[in-house]
């Protein structure tokens, strides 16, 4: 999952297009993955937006200042 997610990560990097992570069905993160939000927010020219997290996900991001850096829907804006 690690090689598959940073294979990934480089790609979003590359491409420097905004980018939406839909968390909608997440009811863990581990500290690998708020890492690689962490490294993505800072190196998109886009913004990063997180899709609908769960309550101990939104706790999470606020415990670690990422909602200070990421944007945060309650909404899907495809929707």
């Amino acid at each position: 999952m690690n090689e598959e997610l940073a294979t990934c990560t480089t790609e979003i990097t590359r491409l420097g297009q905004p980018l939406d992570i839909d968390v909608r069905n997440v009811t863990f993160m581990d500290s690998s993955v708020l890492s690689v939000i962490a490294r993505l927010s800072q190196r998109l020219t886009g913004p990063l937006r997180v899709i609908r997290p769960s309550d101990s996900v939104r706790f999470l991001l606020e415990l670690t200042h990422l909602a200070d850096v990421v944007e945060i829907l309650d909404e899907d804006p495809s929707a």
